[in-house]
């Protein structure tokens, strides 16, 4: 079980590579085409092969980037009421903001570390 390229199966699979990719001269392309018709390896190697094709070709083609536009018109039929009116949110505004509570959270903390050292006579 070879794998090197110039060994008879390493020519099949030259060959049916070079099959896929459309590179053969009209001799070498009725050959694979025979090879196919008649070997059932053959089919499902190319198969194979035509499946890795089309796994790296999408693995490798560029994002598709959505038009801003139609988005936009989407979001606004989402939010928009039947008169056409844009719905307010309904979530309630914020009364202390996230910083001023993790500020307080802090303070809390060392007033309690500080009352537990002078308990233990560390400070």
């Amino acid at each position: 079980m070879s794998w090197l390229p110039w060994s008879e199966r390493g020519k099949s699979r030259r060959l049916l590579s070079d099959y896929l990719d459309g590179e053969l001269s009209a001799r070498d392309r009725d050959q694979a085409e025979e090879e196919i018709t008649l070997n059932a390896a053959a089919r499902g190697r190319l198969d194979a092969y035509s499946r890795a094709t089309e796994l790296v070709g999408a693995a490798t083609r560029p994002p598709v980037i959505p038009d801003a536009v139609a988005f936009a018109d989407r979001l606004m039929a989402l939010v928009a009421d039947r008169d056409g009116r844009v719905v307010e949110s309904r979530r309630r505004p914020r009364l202390v903001s996230p910083a001023v509570l993790a500020s307080i959270g802090l303070l809390v903390t060392a007033g309690v570390t500080l009352v537990g050292l002078r308990r233990r006579g560390i400070l």
